[in-house]
């Protein structure tokens, strides 16, 4: 079976012999705007809130939960681009209560996103391009690594907080007895 694990490793090495082809430039600079960046794929800008979605037909009035899901979202123009799964962690929930459906969705706030926050602009490359950011834009908490920790790969519960999970890294968590969608989540720490 063909994993999302597989599919990573088969696009991170096609995308290594296609960027040690190139001599200089980025890959999206080269190749002209990125279609994983417009359309229908275009990053989502805006944190919303949605009291009341509309709904075709009914829903059961016993159906109660909330469904989350975790998903790359550049919250800033990337300063490089290899492919898809590049891009900050977006949770997006829809919550069922009372046979009414809500919506609610917000950045997984992780230490470099925080940091370009602060500074107004994406200061990371990509995990097959990445660019060392300038130590002082980065805070007093900087990220440990010059590769991004996105956190966008899913979401769960465990022990009583919410984990925004990435492959790459250590877990972000959301504040103790809240969910993401309504609080927003920040980074958690790594001890070896």
């Amino acid at each position: 079976m063909f994993s999302r694990r597989h599919f990573l490793a088969a696009s991170a090495a096609g995308v290594a012999i296609a960027v040690s082809r190139r001599s200089s430039g980025s890959v999206a600079q080269e190749q002209g705007p990125n279609p994983f960046l417009s359309g229908g794929f275009a990053p989502v800008e805006d944190e919303l809130d949605v009291a009341r979605l509309r709904v075709k037909g009914e829903i059961p009035a016993v159906l109660r939960g909330t469904y989350m899901r975790n998903g790359p979202n550049p919250a800033y123009p990337p300063l490089v681009y290899t492919y898809p799964f590049d891009g900050d962690g977006m949770i997006h929930a829809v919550t069922f209560k009372d046979g009414r459906a809500s919506y609610r969705n917000r950045f997984v706030v992780t230490q470099g996103l925080a940091a370009e926050r602060k500074a107004g602009r994406a200061l990371y490359g990509s995990v097959m391009r990445p660019i060392q950011p300038d130590p002082a834009s980065l805070g007093q908490d900087p990220e440990p690594s010059r590769i991004k920790n996105v956190a966008n790969t899913n979401v769960v519960h465990h022990a009583g907080r919410y984990l925004a999970l990435y492959e790459g890294g250590c877990p972000t968590k959301s504040p103790k007895r809240s969910k993401p969608a309504e609080d927003g989540i920040s980074t958690a720490r790594c001890r070896g």
